[in-house]
């Protein structure tokens, strides 16, 4: 479910953890740029977290919870993996 209160420093420390992965640079290191993409992400991955919890407590979205008839109906992988548009998964197309 939702969380009531912002962990501030919880989410401090996933930004400084994509500046890293993504940078190799420390926050002093890294410009304005690159601290606001690692920031964009670190909020992006909150939200879809949150999506698939409130997606599997609920089972209200068909084809996201391991389980639902309508998923094994339609044929799909039952990799219990959500697919969101703008996140690639797979190898690079066109190669």
């Amino acid at each position: 479910m939702k969380k009531d209160v912002f962990d501030k420093e919880h989410f401090k420390e996933e930004v400084r953890d994509h500046v890293k992965k993504l940078y190799r640079k420390t926050m002093d290191e890294a410009s304005d740029q690159e601290i606001f993409q690692a920031v964009s992400y670190a909020v992006k991955n909150e939200n879809v977290t949150e999506l698939v919890d409130i997606a599997t407590l609920t089972g209200a979205v068909a084809g996201l919870v391991d389980g639902n008839p309508a998923r094994h109906e339609k044929g799909r992988p039952e990799s219990g993996l959500l697919h969101v548009h703008g996140i690639f998964s797979g190898p690079c197309p066109g190669q």
